[in-house]
């Protein structure tokens, strides 16, 4: 009953995580304890969506397959879309849009039809994908850990940004770029780690404690002998 359900309440949390986001840009800023609203919103909001956009490829599989040259051409326009959108969303409404742009990315790719969706099934982009909860889980305690053992050679400011290159004491330009990809490469390894040693690991132990309890249920209903 639920599962069948889970559409309209995603449906729902997009329309209100939407309406409150829009209410926000437009006036409320903060609320108590320093805590920004809009940003847990928009994660909502965006968490949402992305249910959403896999509801939509999980029950009309086949459905939308696009022509070739098609699915290359919107891949590569909604990327590009989303790199704008990014660039100037703080400073406009458009950031609201951003989280519809990548729920089409996020259909049209799945489609793998496109010269985009051909590049991402290469190894690397795989092996991100499989580390990408623990980029997400890892990469700002990588960021604060770095921050702080700079601060400490004195080779950066903590009260300038947070991490070496963002306002801090690490000039704009090519060392700021070697920097940040550092920075990248670090947080990968460190995923790695992570997924090698923890995520698969709890991942493969939280099946087997599924596949057991529906086991026991399904002996309970229909015992063997």
């Amino acid at each position: 009953m639920l599962r069948n359900r889970a559409p309209l309440f995603f449906a729902a949390t997009v329309a209100a995580a939407g309406a409150l986001s829009l209410l926000y840009y437009l006036g409320i800023r903060f609320v108590p304890y320093g805590i920004n609203l809009y940003d847990l919103l928009r994660c909502l909001f965006a968490f949402a969506q992305g249910v959403l956009a896999w509801e939509v490829h999980r029950r009309f599989p086949g459905k939308l397959a696009l022509p070739r040259a098609l699915a290359s051409v919107l891949e590569i326009v909604i990327i590009a879309a989303g790199f704008i959108a990014i660039t100037v969303a703080p400073i406009t409404l458009g950031q609201l849009a951003i989280p519809f742009l990548f729920a089409a990315l996020v259909l049209v790719l799945a489609r793998e039809r496109g010269w985009v969706s051909d590049l991402l099934r290469r190894r690397f982009p795989v092996l991100i994908g499989e580390l990408s909860y623990s980029i997400y889980m890892t990469h700002a305690a990588v960021f604060f850990m770095v921050a702080m053992l700079a601060s400490n050679l004195g080779l950066f400011d903590p009260t300038q940004g947070f991490v070496p290159g963002t306002r801090g004491t690490v000039p704009d330009g090519p060392i700021a770029d070697i920097v940040a990809f550092g920075l990248l490469t670090l947080v990968i390894a460190v995923s790695w780690c992570t997924f090698r040693w923890i995520e698969r690991p709890a991942r493969e132990w939280s099946r087997r404690v599924v596949d057991s309890r529906a086991t026991r249920r399904a002996e309970a209903i229909a015992p063997t002998f």
